[in-house]
């Protein structure tokens, strides 16, 4: 409860601002639309240009709460978000944006609002709030039809069974996203989108098609500029060619994008660089260099709980190597860090899996269900129909026939009653002929 007036104080307070300096400038809120404000918005956060981003958006809410326009104020809180990368500030903009949004169902809120939140949540390994806000991200676009927001959803809900090592399930949701997004000009979300199907196509040994992709985003992220997709393409290679056991390749590739996940601090990316250069160092019989990066992976551990489950093959590395040195202390920190690790890996397996199920998955099924008994229904339906039409029919041709066939012995009992008559009439008149033919050759005998 204290949760919801924290909300609603911040929100007041911010419209309170605002309100204000309309007041003082209502100029400003006048002379560009919601429309060209919102495409200027776009345009700088592509840029990364957050203090424009932060004007802009600033405008859009004025003019939101000028206008008295609830959907409006929710968007321009929800822009508002984008001009902030502090994680407390933008979840509270984000908050403000669902409040005044309500129960409505626009295109931009609240399925964008939700996916935001979403994002912010899994980028801080909170996979359990992540989720949740997907799911309602998920089941908003679906009310309002908006099939961009779905296809966002649909990737982000696999990238997450893909973290928790549910490759197969991930691959469905991957191969949903990419359906959209393949339609589409290359941008960011469409190269994400092929990322996703590509490591999927890894994971679950499907390495050919992986690498075509990988060799399509690498063509698409260049002709865009983005470095940061690009090498991330670079390293899904690198780890595909670790799968199709070409080592030097696989180091090669994953050495070439490392600088940049270090440069973006992506913390998850960069300790998958550090495994698969272990293990390919490991197979290359570069055990040294192999023991280095696994340590690397650690060390990313202690600062970020949300790894790879694939991660654990590292501790599993460094727990055989302690063996053979005999070094038991090492050994038995490998052993608490790989515990944790598992602890941590089935707690959010165990929840984000019954969670997609039963408030994603199930409905779903259950929805298609429902579907299939309709039609069942339906067909029922029609075949009783055609049945009764065609018993119906039968009826209506047996009673014709009844009638017929009544009709027809009726008249042959007449015919056979008159043929007999017409027998004894012709039996007379030849007993008669005959009578008189017999005169007549009498008559003529007696003329001769």
């Amino acid at each position: 409860m204290h949760y919801v007036y924290v909300i609603c104080f911040f929100a007041f307070s911010l419209v309170g601002n605002a309100q204000e300096k309309i007041n003082n400038n209502k100029v400003s809120v006048e002379g560009k639309s919601y429309d060209q404000l919102a495409n200027e918005i776009y345009k700088f956060h592509a840029l990364n240009d957050t203090i424009s981003v932060d004007v802009l958006a600033s405008k859009y809410l004025r003019k939101g709460i000028y206008d008295n326009d609830s959907i409006r104020i929710s968007e321009g809180y929800l822009f508002m978000s984008g001009s902030t990368l502090e994680k407390n500030k933008r979840l509270k903009f984000l908050d403000s944006s669902l409040f005044f949004c309500g129960n409505k169902n626009k295109y931009l809120v609240p399925a964008s609002t939700y996916l935001t939140k979403s994002v912010i949540y899994s980028r801080n390994s909170d996979y359990k709030k992540a989720l949740n806000n997907f799911i309602l991200a998920h089941n908003s676009a679906e009310k309002s039809g908006n099939d961009y927001y779905k296809s966002l959803a649909k990737y982000n809900i696999g990238i997450i069974k893909s973290r928790i090592g549910l490759h197969e399930e991930a691959l469905v949701y991957a191969k949903d996203s990419w359906n959209y997004h393949e339609k589409m000009p290359v941008s960011r979300n469409y190269l994400w989108s092929l990322s996703l199907l590509s490591s999927e196509y890894s994971y679950t040994g499907e390495l050919n098609k992986a690498t075509d992709l990988n060799t399509k985003g690498i063509i698409d992220s260049k002709s865009v500029n983005d470095t940061v997709l690009y090498s991330m393409f670079v390293l899904l290679e690198g780890i595909n060619q670790y799968h199709k056991k070409n080592y030097k390749s696989s180091i090669d590739s994953i050495n070439k994008s490392l600088h940049t996940h270090i440069k973006n601090d992506h913390k998850v990316y960069e300790a998958a660089s550090y495994l698969y250069l272990g293990k390919s160092y490991y197979e290359n019989n570069e055990y040294s260099k192999a023991i280095s990066n696994f340590k690397k992976v650690d060390s990313i551990f202690h600062i970020n709980n949300g790894l790879l489950p694939k991660s654990r093959e590292a501790y599993i590395f460094l727990i055989e190597n302690a063996k053979k040195t005999n070094d038991l202390e090492t050994q038995l920190y490998y052993t608490n860090q790989l515990l944790k690790f598992d602890n941590l890996l089935q707690n959010n397996y165990q929840y984000i899996s019954s969670t997609i199920y039963k408030q994603h998955e199930q409905p779903i099924l259950l929805s298609k269900k429902q579907r299939i008994i309709n039609v069942l229904k339906s067909n029922n339906n029609r075949y009783l129909y055609y049945v009764s039409t065609l018993m119906l029919i039968s009826i209506v041709i047996l009673i014709i026939l009844i009638v017929n066939y009544k009709k027809k012995k009726k008249y042959k009992s007449k015919f056979d009653e008159l043929m007999s008559n017409s027998n004894i009439t012709s039996k007379y008149q030849m007993d008669k002929k005959n009578q008189s033919k017999s005169i007549d050759i009498d008559e003529k005998n007696i003329s001769w």
